[in-house]
């Protein structure tokens, strides 16, 4: 009863405080309110003229290279190895690796006659590179494409590559060889345009190790596993 009556007091000691009485009737000024909703007007607009720009922004002219994948595509077993002889393209092989990188046009006009250069690690390139192709969306072969050895880097002569948002273009160069091929990155240059390479297997082989480190048991090990997970995500978006 007295917490009641002290909490009464405090209200009816506010209403009749001038500061407070003040401050009510600046709230309810209808000039005041004007200005209120003009400046908030203001805030909204800037924030929808930002998000405006930022979904019709001009897409940057860069061609992706994306590492699909690498793998073998023999599997022979070690005791009858060296009992068999396998023949590719009139090579004779004991194994042979396919790895295979996707070209996108991230911009929204047509990339017309540049070429791209692969660097590898992978040394006598030529010897161990035994075809080479482009194909595109629909895996057919491009004749007007142009695939070369140089040295420990791989050079593709291309005559256009259209925006992928626009028509969903995009091709794709074939490598088979004796062993891995060891791709290190993707260059190229030109009027308004560059490269960016990625190596999506390995991204999904580390993005991989650390979910499993994260489900491997304890606290810890979990904490651990999903915070460098969000590393590998976060790194793949702003690199």
């Amino acid at each position: 009863m007295f917490l009641d009556n002290t909490i009464f007091f405090l209200l009816l000691q506010a209403q009749s405080n001038p500061q407070s009485q003040g401050l009510n009737n600046l709230f309810l000024n209808e000039a005041f309110s004007n200005y209120v909703l003009f400046i908030l007007g203001i805030i909204v607009g800037i924030i929808g003229w930002l998000i405006v720009r930022f979904l019709t922004r001009r897409r940057p002219q860069i061609i992706e290279v994306v590492k699909k994948e690498q793998v073998s595509l023999l599997n022979i077993d070690s005791q009858v190895e060296k009992d068999i002889k396998l023949e590719y393209k009139g090579n004779l092989v004991n194994s042979l690796y396919r790895t295979s990188l996707d070209l996108f046009n991230q911009g929204e006009e047509t990339i017309k006659d540049f070429t791209l250069t692969i660097k590898t690690d992978t040394q006598d390139l030529q010897n161990k590179v035994l075809e080479k192709l482009i194909v595109d969306s629909s895996d057919n072969e491009i004749q007007d494409a142009n695939v070369s050895l140089s040295g420990k880097n791989i050079e593709m002569t291309i005559k256009f590559l259209n925006p992928f948002k626009q028509y969903r273009d995009q091709l794709k160069l074939y490598i088979f060889s004796s062993s891995p091929i060891k791709i290190r990155d993707a260059k190229g240059r030109g009027p308004g345009w560059g490269v960016l390479y990625f190596d999506q297997v390995e991204y999904e082989k580390e993005l991989e190790d650390s979910f499993a480190k994260a489900i491997s048991g304890g606290w810890y090990n979990f904490a651990y596993g999903l915070g460098e997970s969000l590393v590998v995500v976060i790194k793949r978006f702003i690199r």
